[in-house]
């Protein structure tokens, strides 16, 4: 959307054609430019600022009998509403509305951000607990109604005191980071990754079967076994594998899970188990 102010201090509206009926501007019409004298300084809004702008500006002017020029799609005009107040009354206007979307904006950005905070772990930057409870019983829901498929994994850093009691918990947070990067690297967009506890990880594949699961959990084996962890060097990790079924609760599920890492970790480490 932009606004332009012309030699007759009257006040033109661009705006997308779905606004228009919104908008109460007639249905046909399409609102443009003809002569841009007077640009005012305006930042790119989204269609939910846009409108609101629209609507805001439109219930200032009306009570007021004022009319709006507007030009249609084959180049006709009409009055709609026309300006007869002064330029500053409608730089008012604008600005009134401009502030309530710079506040709108920020409370947004901070809603964000604090929700941002809420579900990140705050060494690792991906998901928390929280989160991945929160997917786990999302995951049991669907299964439950529509039969969806979804297997998780926990992944385990074999010897991972060892590394903290030789380099230091600076060296073994720095560890945890960097294979929390190698596991968002190597999963799908779909996967949920997420610190699931210590040196833990768990993985949420949705709409995988057990096989499906098995071989990613293989693949991000080796690319952990392949990688330099720094200072702390090569590392392995074991995966124990599950997959929701008829009548699992969440608990169920991720107990299944924790005893197949159990079991990868009893037989060696360095290896999956389901």
């Amino acid at each position: 959307m932009q606004l332009y102010i012309d030699e007759n201090k009257k006040l033109t509206i661009i705006l997308a054609r779905d606004h228009i009926e919104k908008s109460g501007i007639e249905r046909d019409s399409k609102v443009f430019v003809i002569e841009k004298k007077g640009e005012t300084d305006f930042p790119a809004l989204s269609e939910h600022e846009e409108y609101t702008m629209i609507i805001k500006i439109r219930d200032s002017l009306m009570p007021r009998g004022e009319r709006l020029l507007v030009i249609d799609f084959k180049g006709q005009r009409q009055l709609v509403k026309e300006w007869k107040e002064a330029f500053a009354s409608i730089s008012g206007i604008i600005e009134s509305v401009m502030q309530w979307i710079r506040v709108n904006r920020e409370n947004k950005k901070l809603i964000s951000k604090l929700k941002t905070l809420s579900e990140t772990d705050k060494l690792t930057g991906i998901y928390n607990r929280m989160v991945l409870d929160r997917v786990l019983l999302k995951q049991t829901k669907s299964y439950e109604r529509y039969g969806e498929r979804c297997s998780i994994m926990i992944m385990d850093i074999d010897h991972f005191k060892r590394v903290n009691d030789t380099y230091g918990h600076n060296v073994g947070d720095k560890v945890l980071c960097e294979m929390a990067r190698l596991l968002k690297r190597n999963t799908r967009n779909t996967d949920v990754v997420g610190r699931w506890g210590g040196e833990e990880f768990l993985i949420i594949c949705e709409h995988t079967e057990l096989g499906k699961a098995m071989i990613l959990a293989e693949t991000l084996r080796e690319k952990t076994e392949d990688h330099s962890f720094g200072q702390a060097g090569s590392l392995t990790a074991s995966f124990g594998v599950s997959t929701f079924c008829d009548g699992m609760t969440v608990e169920q599920v991720v107990g299944k899970a924790d005893e197949a890492l159990y079991k990868a970790k009893t037989e060696g480490r360095n290896r999956i188990s389901d």
